[in-house]
């Protein structure tokens, strides 16, 4: 079985014979993704809440066993994703995996792994060796200039763009250390766990914890995409984190 993804969305049942075979597309009202799910064997989707059957998986299509294929897409730029497990085990499952939804989400620094996983997916879609048009770094798309300033206190040593770049648990190790002192002065600010996951994914964005809620324009790429304001930024990754 395969429940929907997210609270609740629509979808459509779409065929491609020779690819994909009978598959889905849904989109969640409260995600900021669409998913795909392949090669399935039946498929009922329109409008869905959240713990509802939509297909079943199957053999259609150009595929050699029974098997189900995902993919997560970005809506506003319809870029593939490197699929995360939590979507994944949601679909399969039919409930949010935890710790979305939980006080729990940004406790201490097994907590801060769904942060981490849900900031990778938005600002790189996970690619570890990703250099973006104006220079920042690997899956958090760090600035050079504070991963020099924070890399010493961190890993007890200078790291150079290009070892950053090579190294995905180095990565990981840093921008959790990043956020750590950030969450000390959160947790005595507020006890509320979205406004927590907020403020620390306004750090995270600006650098400034105080600026969660700020509507601002954040300027644009080079190609003239607006980025978006520090608000939206964080209420789309902290949905995810911690739920409505």
């Amino acid at each position: 079985m395969i429940y929907g993804v997210g609270t609740e969305g629509k979808g459509e049942c779409l065929s491609d014979p020779n690819g994909y075979g009978l598959y889905a597309v849904i989109s969640p009202t409260d995600l900021p993704y669409d998913f795909l799910f392949g090669h399935l064997k039946d498929c009922d989707v329109k409008q869905y809440r959240a713990g509802q059957v939509i297909a079943s998986t199957g053999n259609s299509g150009r595929s050699s066993g029974p098997h189900l294929h995902f993919e997560m897409i970005d809506r506003k730029t319809g870029k593939k994703l490197q699929p995360t497990e939590g979507y994944l085990q949601w679909a399969l499952q039919g409930n949010p995996p935890q710790p979305h939804g939980t006080v729990k989400a940004l406790k201490g620094w097994e907590g801060l792994a769904s942060f981490a996983d849900i900031i990778s997916t938005q600002e790189s879609g996970q690619n570890y060796q990703i250099v973006n048009e104006i220079g920042m770094l690997g899956a958090y798309q760090f600035d050079p200039n504070t991963l020099a300033s924070v890399a010493p206190n961190c890993v007890g040593k200078n790291v150079s763009p290009q070892e950053f770049l090579g190294n995905q648990s180095l990565q990981d190790q840093i921008a959790k250390c990043y956020w750590q002192p950030a969450m000390k002065r959160i947790e005595a600010k507020t006890s509320d766990p979205m406004t927590q996951c907020r403020m620390l994914a306004s750090y995270h964005y600006s650098g400034d914890i105080n600026l969660w809620n700020g509507t601002a324009a954040q300027g644009s790429a080079p190609d003239g995409t607006p980025y978006p304001s520090i608000a939206d930024y964080t209420i789309q990754v902290c949905n995810q984190v911690v739920g409505q």
